[in-house]
């Protein structure tokens, strides 16, 4: 009888334990990998040609979501060469003066021709409405990318972190990128390559345009 009390204290503490852990895991609970209702493209890259040091847009990505409810970005990020700088993330909304625009040659993206500089929102915190917006346009994800290193550089894939309600998702687009990288002295280094589009199953090996 002399154990008894003890006992019954340490199983009020493992309990309290247990609440505390089971707490804070709610609290951290990692999102997602399943497919969630952002609608993911098929295999898809490019190529492109700059310099290190002078950031460019890339608005290849349109984000489409199915069901009722809208969806609202939670962070963007790439998988790949970290040589690979994203220095900013927009969202072109409905409707636009064309429907997507592949590369801006400089960031962020102003011409007029291709979004209106007014209607850029950030990206996280944006909210993408379910089905087609308006002129049955989706929402354009427009990144900033700047290349830090000279080199030939790989991009496999955009990361796109978002939430529908109360559930959490990531979702990895399988946009490839292969970027020439120069010194400003140096531009004959990339000039067999292009900036160019090819959608592809097999990706990475196809792309050197």
């Amino acid at each position: 009888m002399a154990c008894a009390a003890p006992k019954r204290r340490l199983a009020v503490l493992v309990a309290a334990v247990l609440v505390v852990v089971q707490a804070c895991s709610t609290e951290t609970a990692e999102p997602s990998l399943e497919a969630g209702p952002l609608m993911v493209p098929l295999v898809h890259g490019w190529s492109y040609r700059t310099e290190v040091g002078i950031a460019f847009t890339d608005g290849l990505e349109i984000l489409a979501v199915s069901g009722d409810e809208a969806a609202i970005i939670d962070g963007v990020s790439f998988e790949g060469d970290p040589a690979l700088e994203l220095v900013g993330a927009l969202i072109a909304p409905p409707p636009r003066p064309v429907s997507s625009t592949q590369v801006v040659k400089r960031w962020p993206p102003v011409q007029r021709c291709c979004v209106k500089p007014e209607t850029l929102i950030e990206a996280v915190g944006a909210q993408i409405g379910p089905g087609q917006g308006a002129r049955g346009q989706a929402w354009e994800l427009m990144l900033g990318i700047r290349v830090t290193e000279a080199g030939r550089h790989h991009r496999t894939g955009v990361v796109i972190d978002y939430h529908v309600g109360d559930t959490s998702y990531r979702t990895t687009f399988p946009a490839e990128l292969e970027v020439c990288a120069v010194r400003s002295y140096e531009k004959d280094k990339c000039a067999m390559l292009g900036s160019c589009l090819l959608y592809t199953s097999d990706a990475a090996d196809d792309l050197l345009c």
